[in-house]
């Protein structure tokens, strides 16, 4: 009886071990849970284009880095404006974020292309919005700004709706890119996605 009891002793421990095993393995589980469905993001996309345009020069050269071989290389016979833009948009479980935001800088040039040689112009404007599918519910994303003396501009905003089951966000985006100089404007339209087709607004 003595030698029984001994040995039911001496597993008691072996037991409780094991126990105490399976106990820590199941803590390691409830710290590696996954995040609440309300913070995870169910679906996003994102696009955008970037595009430039010229116009003659009033044959004026610019009062500061003004460079001889940048004329005879013709980098001071055009005006040139650059722009892009970026959208992106995520939807969550209880709502939808949207963003735009773009840019337009301006450069000397030749006739075919520009220089890297920043032109000031007397005002540049950006100004567009975000397009989706009809029938859709998304943000709607603007931008709009003037800056003046420059020769760069650039503006952002974001938008946010709440609901469930947003999973059909924006498609597209078309943002105008303006410059002015000398009572002479020119301009280049950055346009991505499906924005102006058929069916979308």
């Amino acid at each position: 009886m003595i030698h029984i009891k001994h040995k039911t002793i001496a597993v008691l421990p072996f037991l409780f071990c094991m126990s105490g095993s399976v106990l820590a393995v199941q803590q390691d589980g409830v710290q590696n849970k996954e995040k609440p469905i309300a913070s995870r993001v169910l679906k996003s996309q994102q696009g955008g284009a970037e595009h430039s345009s010229g116009s003659f020069t009033d044959g004026s050269y610019p009062i500061k880095g003004y460079s001889a071989t940048a004329q005879s290389s013709g980098c001071y016979d055009s005006w040139w404006i650059s722009g892009d833009h970026k959208w992106s948009w995520k939807a969550y479980y209880f709502y939808m974020k949207a963003k735009l935001s773009g840019g337009s800088w301006t450069r000397y040039g030749t006739t075919s292309g520009p220089c890297d040689i920043p032109l000031t112009v007397d005002k540049l404007e950006i100004r567009g919005e975000t397009y989706q599918k009809e029938g859709t519910v998304a943000p709607k994303v603007r931008i709009n700004k003037t800056a003046y003396n420059t020769n760069s501009v650039n503006d952002s905003d974001d938008e946010t709706i709440y609901g469930t089951g947003l999973t059909d966000g924006i498609c597209g985006a078309e943002v105008k890119h303006t410059a002015t100089k000398s009572y002479t404007s020119w301009f280049t339209i950055t346009s991505s996605g499906c924005a102006g087709n058929p069916g979308t607004y």
